[in-house]
């Protein structure tokens, strides 16, 4: 008989976001990669419990290729069925944040960049891609005036525009949409508000209590990210009509795992 989990795959994830899904055999989970939701911290930990040492996680860039090399995404899970793991039994792990704080970590960082000249080739090119996609939806009349703001970066108020008007991108696309917590049994939630607390209890679950990097500790909360402190300054540009928009687009992420929508407007 068909896996049900794989059945529950074919029927109703997206083909382009099939690739999101992570399998790692050897510690035995499954979880769904949410862009900007602390998920390359998380793979940092994975590395690391497969035995290479800190050297290998030290790149963002790096830590995204590796990931790869050391789990199975699900384009390949088929040719895994013939060793016949029960994948419904596997723990299945979903990593949120703050939907709005997600969006705009997401902006600065694949969109705005004060420093395009320092950042690398690859990501050069994507944001110079996102900012095709965005200027092709014809948000702005003037485009030197009304879209652009200074070095050529698309300002925030467009971006939120260009979300409501179909912008598709993995970086900005709503769990509910990417993760289908709907469909899927997911059986742990990772908060980026909680991470260090939510990994050792899933870690605990795992059997892997005894893994204990002080590094990754820091504090009860995702260390890798200062976009908070950004948020009243982005998110006053708004008007009241494209917050509504965007309270809207993320309505059932904000809802399923309990984020409070006036948080940060």
């Amino acid at each position: 008989m068909k896996n049900d989990l794989i059945a529950s795959f074919d029927r109703k994830i997206p083909l382009q976001l099939l690739n999101q899904y992570y399998l790692d055999w050897k510690i035995g989970l499954m979880f769904c990669h949410v862009p900007k939701a602390a998920c390359t911290y998380f793979g940092k930990i994975l590395i690391e419990l497969h035995g290479y040492n800190e050297s290998y996680t030290r790149d963002k860039e790096f830590i995204h290729l590796f990931l790869k090399n050391i789990t199975t995404q699900y384009s390949s899970f088929r040719r895994f069925l013939s060793r016949k793991i029960n994948l419904n039994k596997m723990p299945k792990i979903l990593f949120v944040r703050h939907p709005s704080s997600r969006l705009l970590s997401g902006y600065l960082d694949k969109i705005y960049n004060k420093k395009f000249e320092t950042i690398s080739v690859d990501v050069q090119n994507y944001q110079k891609f996102l900012h095709k996609m965005i200027l092709s939806l014809n948000l702005c009349k003037n485009k030197s005036e009304s879209c652009l703001i200074k070095n050529a970066n698309i300002s925030f108020p467009i971006f939120v525009d260009s979300l409501i008007a179909g912008l598709y991108d993995i970086h900005f696309l709503p769990y509910t949409k990417m993760c289908m917590p709907c469909s899927i049994p997911y059986t742990h939630i990772i908060r980026q508000e909680t991470f260090s607390e939510d990994i050792n209890c899933l870690l605990r679950d795992l059997g892997i209590s005894e893994f204990n990097n002080d590094a990754l500790w820091v504090s009860n909360q995702y260390p890798g990210d200062r976009t908070d402190k950004y948020l009243k300054e982005f998110y006053s540009q708004l008007s009241t009509n494209q917050i509504q928009q965007l309270v809207n687009y993320t309505f059932l992420d904000h809802v399923l795992f309990y984020y409070k929508f006036k948080q940060y407007f």
